[in-house]
């Protein structure tokens, strides 16, 4: 169990540094905020 929620925090950590390096970038970003809906781009 104990391994597996440090998985996941790890993956959430890259998904992080995947959507500020999306977001650097300019182009990918766009696609990035339609994947992840409206609720987390209000909280963004």
């Amino acid at each position: 169990m104990h391994k597996r929620a440090q998985r996941l925090k790890f993956l959430c950590e890259r998904n992080d540094k995947v959507f500020l390096a999306s977001v650097r970038s300019g182009g990918s970003s766009q696609v990035y905020f339609m994947t992840l809906g409206r609720s987390s781009l209000l909280s963004w």
